[in-house]
């Protein structure tokens, strides 16, 4: 009988539960790393790495040859590349999601570090935070490898892919929690624990990042800290394990691959890429980092050392053009990708300006041709989006979106489409604030309570609307009338558990509680309401047995325990705090003791008028009950009590009247019957004297007075001062009274 749709009394969560106010998250990810401008990154990271090679040159105690037990002979020939591409177990350790942790058992590579990682992880948690450069984790790395420049490269790459992979795992499992807080599923209570309890694991991946220098350009762009550091140390392990050869093909063929798709989902990162591409150029001279052939059970001289023409060889001149050109293309690619999805008019034009650069690489590089081509084409394209987005931002509501787009298309001024859209989108900006602040104003009201001021808002918030024209704003309509509506059916559903609790409706109110129970983040009125319903449900529970019980004691004619009943009912009633409730009750109440009052009146004067032998009154009271004898067993039991009391009444009347008369008539008269006849009342005087063999007869008249009954006339006969005598046909005479 009452039906409310249980959706409209949920609240959504004002403060969403937001991962990047965790502590550990901002430190492990770098969100709080101050950002670099491109240009400057560049600069930065070049010099980062140059002091990387520097730091690995000028270590006295270098060595490069390394004896790995368990490698195979194929292994030792073929590197991280192998048959398929990374089929091998340096690319089980280097690519792909495997730690080094979990496969000591099987692979030599990893088995390799295991005495090494904590020396270098406890050397760079002793490190101020922020304070270790690739440079610096290298020589920790060489000092915990007692200078073995493969075993450091491979136990700094383990380090850090095991931190980077287990903190994002647990990130991970963070996102979780937070959807499921969102959707309901866990309560707040074990969220809360849960969360604590991942907070505490991933405190020392945390650590370990917050001690290194972000080689990100803008930190808040991915949220991935780790990812470049332990990439670099991969490249620079495969390298000095397999050649730079080796690394230069891993590079290519990891970023290719994520390029075209084929790397498991795993996205194009251009960053990672350059880096990558730039550390593999470093690994590719064997003077840099003394390097050594594939065999390195011989660790001999490198060839350059006793080959005079060795950097004129055709084959190491292509090997490095091939560098050049690889890292050129990577840029390239870099550039294309900057210009694909969302791009910013400041992209376009960085864009624009590395053009002059790509093409004069192009008689070196011939495929440098079509990137060229490509990135003048995605320019172009890019151009034609932001005029789109201006274009689809004017049916915006999102002050955001409309000052971007504004910015984004005045920075195309050369573009005549540009001032028109630029200058509507600065019209409309006013008035999107001003309806999402009253929106906002209204959703606040709404949070609070006050559901008046909230459909004012929202009203205000449409009517700002309407100034746009059109459909502008679909989303911010929409989300206005969804609240209207839930605004009026909220009111609704309140109105009516008002009126049950008003009436002291004890179904109603039940049917409401059983359906507010199950309502999820209920609303603070759905919450105040389900606190009243149940306060005033118990007592007019309560009330409602003790109306009831009165009304049973009612019937069964015992007034005063009536009464007592309808007041405990009252009392109940009344104990409500504040105005009370359940008016009907309580008018029920009043009209119950009022009919107790009028009944308990008339017996008492039915008790009156039978104590004095007052006979009109007993004949009107008769008469007033005989005709309400149905409505009340009192008055039922009270008329017959009248009846006896009229009957006892007339006798005592009449011997009074015998007595009058012998008084005012002497000791041989004695009254004989009565009966009223039209105007006067007779009575007949039986004198006692006998004449012969009969008894005179003698009627006194009067005149009447009252349409009384036999034993009424007695009593006026005897009341009366001056008896008019009148004989009938046989009387004799006697004197006049």
């Amino acid at each position: 009988m009452f039906s409310i749709g249980l959706a409209i009394f949920a609240v959504v969560t004002a403060e969403a539960a937001d991962l990047n106010s965790i502590p550990e998250v901002i430190d492990f990810q770098g969100r709080h790393d101050p950002p670099t401008a491109p240009n400057v990154w560049e600069r930065d990271i070049d010099r980062s790495l140059d002091d990387l090679v520097e730091t690995v040159k000028n270590r006295r105690d270098l060595t490069t040859d390394v004896a790995i037990p368990g490698e195979s002979v194929r292994e030792h020939a073929t590197g991280a590349t192998g048959d398929p591409l990374f089929g091998t177990q340096m690319g089980e350790i280097l690519r792909g999601d495997t730690l080094p942790e979990d496969v000591r058992d099987t692979n030599p590579y990893a088995r390799l570090t295991a005495k090494t990682e904590d020396r270098l992880r406890d050397s760079m948690l002793a490190a101020p935070k922020g304070s270790l450069t690739p440079a610096r984790v290298m020589d920790m790395a060489l000092d915990a490898s007692g200078g073995n420049y493969p075993i450091a490269t491979l136990t700094a790459h383990s380090v850090l892919k095991s931190h980077t992979k287990r903190g994002r795992e647990i990130i991970e499992k963070m996102q979780t929690r937070v959807a499921a807080l969102s959707r309901g599923t866990i309560s707040q209570a074990e969220y809360d624990r849960q969360m604590a309890d991942l907070r505490k694991q991933l405190r020392p991946h945390s650590e370990i990042a917050s001690r290194l220098q972000n080689l990100r350009a803008d930190p808040t762009a991915t949220g991935d800290k780790l990812g470049p550091w332990y990439h670099t140390f991969g490249v620079m392990a495969l390298g000095s394990v397999h050649g730079g050869t080796d690394a230069t093909g891993g590079v290519l063929w990891e970023h290719a691959s994520k390029w075209l798709g084929w790397f498991g989902g795993t996205p194009f990162n251009p960053e990672k890429a350059s880096i990558d591409a730039k550390v593999a150029v470093r690994t590719l001279d064997p003077r840099q980092l003394g390097g050594y052939e594939r065999d390195r059970s011989i660790a001999g001289p490198h060839p350059s050392e006793f080959i005079p023409d060795y950097f004129d060889d055709p084959i190491v001149k292509e090997e490095a053009r091939l560098a050049r050109c690889t890292t050129a293309g990577i840029q390239a690619d870099r550039a294309i990708a900057e210009l694909q999805g969302p791009v910013s008019a400041a992209k376009i034009d960085a864009a624009k300006t590395k053009l002059p650069t790509m093409k004069g690489q192009i008689a070196e590089c011939p495929e440098m041709a079509g990137k060229v081509a490509t990135i003048e084409q995605a320019a172009a394209a890019a151009a034609d989006s932001i005029i789109r987005q201006g274009q689809e931002a004017l049916s915006s509501c999102d002050p955001q979106v409309l000052s971007h787009a504004a910015s984004e298309v005045a920075a195309l001024s050369s573009d005549p489409r540009a001032a028109q859209i630029k200058n509507q989108l600065e019209r409309n900006a006013p008035i999107v604030k001003e309806a999402n602040g009253a929106f906002e104003a209204g959703n606040q009201s709404y949070l609070a309570g006050d559901l008046g001021a909230a459909r004012a808002s929202l009203l205000r918030a449409r009517d700002a609307i309407g100034g746009l024209g059109g459909t502008a704003c679909p989303e911010l309509r929409e989300r206005i009338a969804k609240g209207l509506d839930k605004i009026d059916t909220l009111t609704s559903a309140l109105d009516k558990i008002t009126a049950a609790i008003d009436s002291c409706d004890a179904r109603g109110m039940e049917n409401y509680r059983r359906q507010l129970a199950g309502v999820q983040n209920p609303h603070p009125i759905i919450q105040e309401k389900m606190a009243e319903l149940d306060r005033v449900a118990a007592r007019s529970a309560k009330a409602t047995a003790a109306f009831d019980e009165a009304n049973v004691a009612f019937k069964a004619g015992e007034l005063s325990e009536a009464r007592a009943k309808l007041q405990s009912a009252e009392d109940e009633v009344r104990a409500l705090n504040g105005n009370p409730p359940c008016p009907g009750l309580l008018d029920r109440i009043a009209a119950g003791r009022g009919k107790i009052t009028r009944i308990e009146d008339v017996l008492t004067q039915a008790d009156a008028a039978i104590g004095s032998c007052d006979v009109e009154q007993l004949d009107a009271l008769q008469s007033k009950l005989g005709a309400a004898s149905g409505t009340h067993k009192s008055f039922r039991y009270k008329a017959t009590e009248l009846e006896q009391a009229k009957a006892k009444c007339g006798q005592q009347a009449i011997e009074a009247a015998t007595s009058d008369c012998v008084n005012k008539y002497g000791s041989g008269y004695s009254a004989g019957s009565v009966s009223p006849t039209g105007a006067t009342i007779a009575f007949q005087i039986r004198r006692q004297r006998m004449l012969g063999a009969r008894t005179t007869m003698e009627a006194v008249g009067m005149p009447a007075r009252s349409t009384a009954t036999a034993h009424s006339a007695a009593i006026w006969a005897s009341r009366l001062a001056t008896p008019v005598v009148s004989r009938n046909t046989e009387a004799v005479g006697m004197p006049a009274i």
